[in-house]
Order: structure tokens, then C-alpha cells, then sequence
């Protein structure tokens, strides 16, 4: 309330007199009558303070007992809203670009953003809820208040939404439909925040070991059209993945443990190289036979409790009592190995298809310099599933580069005649003149275990699997034909399961009932086994308890990061790989046998601590790097409209599929 005396400085000819003009009566008076009358309008200042908040104290129970009219809470709504239009603009200017901030939307907190929004809108919107609203509900009616109030405001997360919900559809006309009635932004904006998420290239940490994997990914063009020699287009593209297992570990940033300084590839050192695999291969049969041991035990007390008292089995009456187990009981027979959630960071895609040997030798170029290999990181480790992995570990074995004239060359016997004929790399160990010699190759075990499965497939097709077929239903020429192929896995894997399951206990019911059995039991078993003399019995106990029971533990072992349990399994599996003739895996196991056994102990710790990864936390639910990499690039083609998509288009979906991820997470919750 404003001062009614203004003091004025009246000036006399000897000296100052201070008065003050009263505005109520326009007379100057002295300073001390002015003090009196201040304290008299101070008193009725106050007097009238409180008969106003006595009034809005009445009012205000005039308003809750519903003592108005209608069109008095009308027109006092009305009021309300004018007082907070200016407010209301304001704030729409200052929170309408939050979307375009990153990493606020992957670390959006609704409860946060509500308590930033208008006081009143919020509270009076509580009033008409009567305090009951669900915060996801609140947030919306007020984002679209702010968005009624300004037409250009866009909601963080309603822009969140409409973003993941094209990410999800692909679809431009779903976009639209979501931006009708909401602050989300236009099909415009969210491409905009795609391309400006995509401007920077996606760096690869330093401060940490990573395990790179890659794999092609491709879209093929949908032509309706009938045209004249016309071909099909495609686009293939390399895509990867940065695994970092432990953020604590840095072996790669030791000179001493890079390959270059251990990885012997002459005659006499795979001699040697072959020579202890044999001693730990007994090793592997080992450990093997135990997890047979413990598998054959599990299934007799399960026979032997389903038996009655005639020596008939029983369990047909409990048909109908399903029984489902989690992944965690499935799973139970193999330790765990308990470690720390990786850290998956998608790559910048590579744009080649890695099929040839020229093709690889560029995307392990393409690794290294995103992996900054020869800095403060002396090495890496890379993985993929079979044929890149061969022809990979073929060019780190057969690459030489000169290190006075930097020429390459495919084979030592070229590099060592160039070295006759120029006297270049006298002085120089011809190991450390292999270009590739800084990189370790990893075998993806997602694609292992898919082979594993077809070689199963591919053996016992003719002898039961093709009856099994039929019985499960699969019988046109092309489903028969899809279920010997193996082509979808996960159905693969139950079907192998289902034979793997019933046929070991067919197998051994037929010891439990022999009459020389007295008391089943593992060993009993196997003295009962020397005797068998049916060759299809013989035949089909071995594929089982040791080709299938191998896959089975393998899987187990995947799931459990158990690298004792994989590689038992791998040895006890790979003569099937060597009969079936399937070179690129055969190539795979012994090659990256001989990467485990020259290795030295730390870089083999490594390996082994790391050799699936659970990105769901789950200690049942580890899987190899190339199947996380599979499950980046299903997200990929999600992103990716119709049509057969450019370079740029690649690599904005791979530059932006990890925000993306973390702004489902935020939203989600």
C-alpha cells in the first residue's frame, strides 16, 4: 500500500526544516505530526488486512459448501484462468523445448515434472479428481491446458510417446494420428530430433576392455511391379555392438598381453598347439561325464518314481497336471557364474557386406579405428558367428604388412619373397609384421548353438526326427522340409527338447524294467550297457547322451556363463561338426581352441569370465554377444520405414537406437 506522505526537503535561507506534504490533505506539516498519522494508517492497513482474509476465509466455504450459483463458479472459474494466462504462456516457453534435451528424456521423472508445472492448473485439477488422480493422467490433462494455451508447446512426454510409438510401428500415419489433440509435435519434429540426435558419431569407450561383435543386417526391396530384367534391391550393412563386461578391467591397455606378443602361427607352434589341446580334451570328457552322470540320476529317480507296483508306469494318469519351470530350475545343474551387467553400446554401422575376404579386412579396419586400437588401447577382441569368423581368423594369419614400405600381402610365401628381394624386415620377427596381429577373435556362441542344433537336425532326420515331424504335425513337404533345416530356432529348440527329454527316459525305462535290475543306478546303468547288443539301442544312447545331452549343457552353460560347462561341451560335441562335414565350424573350434590354449592366463581369465552376458540381470538368461547383437538389429529394421534405406538412414537408426532405448526405460516407468 502505498505511502500517503511523501517527504519533500523545504530549503529556508539559514537552514533546513524537514516537512513532509500529507497527500491526503495537500499541507506540508512537520515530521512529527506526519509519524502520528502514519501509525494511524498502519493500524487500518492491518484492520483491513484481516477483514480480507476474513472474507476470503468465508468465501472460500461459501465456494466448498457449493453456496454459489453456477454461473457465479463460472464466472469465478473464468477469473481464475485469466489470472494464470500469463503464467501459464511463460511456462509453456520455458518447458516446450525440454524434448529436444536427450538426456532429460532418458531421465525424465514425471512426479518432478509436475511439481515444475503451474501450482494453480495443478491444484485445481486435483480439486475436480478429488485428489484421486493417477499422476500419468494429471500430467496429461495438464500438458494439454499448456498446449490449449500455447499451440506450438511440445510435451516431453508426450513427444516421448509419439516417438517410441513411431520407433515402434515405423509408420508415418500412426505418428500423425498420435500428434491429432496432443502437444506432441509434429511428423516434422520428430524427425527433426532424429537428425539432430544423429549428427555425432557414436564413440566407442577408452577406459575400459570391450568386446566388439558384428554381423550384416540387411532390408530387401518390396517391388509389386512386373518389370523386364529387373533385379531386386538391397541393402546390407555391417552393424555392431560394444560389449564392456567389467568397467574395472583394462587388459587391453597392456602392450605385454596383445596378441602380437603370444599368438605363434608357425607349423612348429600349432604342433605344439595340437599337442596340449589332446591333454585337454581328456580334461573337457572329464567334466563331461559328470554332467551325464548327474542328468542319467535326475531321470531315474523320475522313472523310478513313476513306476507302481506290477512295474507299470503311471505317469499317463497325471497327463493333464502341467508343471511349468522357470529358466532358474531349468537351469539349475550348471553353476553360475556371477558377474557384474555389461554395458551394450551399438557401433557405428560398417558398410560392407562381411562375406569375403576383401569385405572383413574392411570392417576390421572399420573396428580398430573406432576402437582407437594402437592408442592407449593396444588391442581388442572382436566376435561373430561362423563364416566371418573363419575368414577373419584366416586374414590375422595371413595378412603381413612391410614395415619399411607399408605393402600388404595375403600369404607369407609372397611376403617372403618380397622380403628376398628388397632386403626389407631383416631385423623384424615376421610375427610382428601381421597386420591384424592386435586382435583377438571371439566365436559368437548365439550362432554356435544354432549350427549345434542343425547338425542334430541333420543327423537323426532319417532315423526318428521325420516321424517325430509328422506327430507334431508338421506334414507338407515344405513344413517337413523347415523342420529339417532347422530354420526357425526357436521352434528348433523345442522340438529338440521334446525328443531329447522323452528318449533319454525311453532309454533308460528299458533298464529300469530289465529283471537283473534290482536297485537303478548311474553305474549299474552303464554295467548293464556293456551288455546291450541291439545296434539301434547302442546307436540311439550315444547320440543322446552325448551329441544331444553336449547341445543341452552347452545351452545351460551359455545361459549360466559357466565356461567350464561350454567348452566341455564344445569338445564333446565337435566330432559331430568333423562327420557332418561342416567346415566353417570345425575351422571355428579348433581355431579358437588354439586362441584359448596360447593365450596367456590373464587374457584366458577374461574370456572365460565373460563368455555370455546377461543384459536382463538374470543369472539364467546369459546369451552370446552376436544374439545381443541380433536383438539390436531386430530394433534397427523397427526404425527403419519402407523402402530400402541409404547410408545416412543406417546411420541415424544406429546412432540414435541406444537413446531411444533409454527414453523407453523413463517412459515406461
Amino acid at each position: 500500500m502505498k505511502d500517503p506522505c511523501v517527504p519533500l526537503l523545504i530549503s529556508g535561507r539559514k537552514e533546513f526544516h524537514v516537512l513532509k506534504e500529507c497527500e491526503i490533505t495537500r499541507t506540508c506539516i512537520c515530521v512529527e505530526q506526519c509519524l502520528q498519522h502514519e501509525d494511524e494508517t498502519e493500524e487500518a492497513a492491518k484492520k483491513k488486512k484481516f477483514s480480507i482474509l476474513e472474507y476470503f476465509e468465508e468465501f472460500l466455504g461459501a465456494v466448498s459448501n457449493n453456496r454459489l450459483t453456477s454461473d457465479q463458479l463460472s464466472s469465478l472459474s473464468y477469473a481464475l484462468g485469466k489470472t494464470q494466462t500469463k503464467a501459464v504462456y511463460e511456462d509453456t516457453v520455458t518447458s516446450g523445448s525440454q524434448y529436444k534435451d536427450v538426456d532429460y528424456l532418458e531421465t525424465f521423472n514425471l512426479k518432478d515434472w509436475l511439481q515444475e508445472r503451474n501450482h494453480v492448473i495443478v491444484n485445481f485439477i486435483k480439486g475436480i479428481c478429488n485428489d484421486a488422480c493417477e499422476e500419468i493422467r494429471l500430467a496429461k490433462t495438464v500438458e494439454s491446458i499448456y498446449g490449449c494455451r500455447n499451440n506450438s508447446f511440445v510435451s516431453p512426454m508426450s513427444f516421448s510417446q509419439n516417438l517410441l510409438g513411431y520407433y515402434i510401428t515405423g509408420s508415418k500415419s500412426a505418428l500423425r494420428i498420435g500428434c491429432k489433440g496432443s502437444p506432441s509435435g509434429s511428423y516434422t519434429t520428430v524427425q527433426n530430433w532424429i537428425s539432430e540426435q544423429s549428427k555425432d558419431a557414436i564413440e566407442c569407450p577408452q577406459n575400459a576392455d570391450v568386446v566388439t561383435f558384428f554381423d550384416n543386417n540387411q532390408v530387401l526391396e518390396k517391388k509389386w511391379k512386373v518389370e523386364v530384367n529387373y533385379k531386386g534391391k538391397a541393402s546390407v550393412v555391417t552393424t555392431m555392438v560394444h560389449i564392456i563386461p567389467d568397467i574395472e578391467s583394462n587388459i587391453q591397455h597392456i602392450l605385454e598381453l596383445s596378441p602380437r606378443q603370444w599368438m605363434n602361427h608357425t607349423s612348429d607352434g600349432k604342433r605344439d598347439t595340437i599337442s596340449k589341446m589332446k591333454d585337454l580334451d581328456m580334461i573337457h570328457f572329464e567334466t563331461f561325464r559328470h554332467y551325464r552322470n548327474e542328468f542319467i540320476r535326475d531321470k531315474l529317480e523320475k522313472i523310478v518314481s513313476h513306476q507302481d507296483d506290477n512295474g507299470l508306469d503311471n505317469i499317463d494318469k497325471n497327463l493333464l497336471n502341467i508343471t511349468y519351470i522357470t529358466a532358474e530350475e531349468r537351469y539349475s545343474f550348471i553353476k553360475s557364474n556371477d558377474g557384474p551387467n555389461p554395458t551394450v553400446i551399438m557401433g557405428e554401422p560398417c558398410f560392407e557386406n562381411p562375406c569375403s575376404y576383401e569385405a572383413v579386412e574392411k570392417v576390421l579396419d572399420h573396428i580398430r579405428e573406432k576402437a582407437k586400437v594402437g592408442e592407449a588401447r593396444k588391442w581388442t577382441m572382436v566376435g561373430c558367428d561362423g563364416l566371418p569368423y573363419t575368414l577373419a581368423s584366416r586374414i590375422i594369419e595371413n595378412m603381413f604388412t612391410c614395415p619399411d614400405c607399408g605393402m600388404e600381402f595375403m600369404d607369407e610365401p609372397d611376403f617372403n619373397e618380397h622380403i628376398k628381394n628388397y632386403d626389407h624386415a631383416l631385423n623384424v620377427d615376421i610375427e610382428k609384421c601381421r597386420k591384424y596381429n592386435d586382435i583377438v577373435m571371439l566365436p559368437g556362441l548365439g550362432h554356435y548353438e544354432i549350427n549345434m542344433t542343425k547338425a542334430i537336425f541333420r543327423l537323426l532326420w532319417d532315423v526318428i526326427l521325420i516321424d517325430l515331424a509328422k506327430l507334431l504335425g508338421f506334414n507338407s513337404p515344405k513344413a517337413q522340409a523347415s523342420f529339417m533345416s532347422a530354420t526357425d530356432h526357436h521352434k528348433s529348440w523345442q522340438i529338440f527338447q521334446i525328443f531329447l527329454q522323452s528318449m533319454a527316459a525311453e532309454l533308460l525305462l528299458v533298464y529300469v524294467r530289465d529283471p537283473s535290475t534290482s536297485s537303478p543306478s548311474v553305474s549299474g546303468f552303464y554295467e548293464w550297457y556293456v551288455g546291450v547288443k541291439n545296434p539301434n539301442y547302442k546307436f540311439m544312447a550315444e547320440v543322446v547322451f552325448s551329441y544331444c545331452l553336449a547341445l543341452h549343457v552347452f545351452r545351460a552353460g551359455v545361459r549360466r556363463n559357466n565356461s567350464t560347462a561350454i567348452n566341455a561341451s564344445k569338445t564333446k560335441f565337435s566330432p559331430l561338426f568333423f562327420g557332418l562335414n561342416m567346415p566353417f565350424y570345425m575351422e571355428t573350434y579348433m581355431r579358437d581352441s588354439f586362441v584359448r590354449i596360447q593365450c596367456p592366463s590373464k587374457v584366458r581369465g577374461f574370456i572365460e569370465e565373460h563368455e555370455s552376458y546377461r543384459v536382463s540381470g538374470s543369472d539364467a538368461k546369459g546369451e552370446g554377444g552376436d544374439f545381443i547383437l541380433e536383438a539390436k538389429n531386430r530394433k534397427t529394421k523397427m526404425w527403419i520405414q519402407n523402402g530400402v534405406p541409404d547410408e545416412e538412414k543406417w546411420r541415424n537408426v544406429c546412432r540414435c537406437i541406444d537413446k531411444l532405448e533409454k527414453v523407453t526405460s523413463a517412459i515406461l516407468k
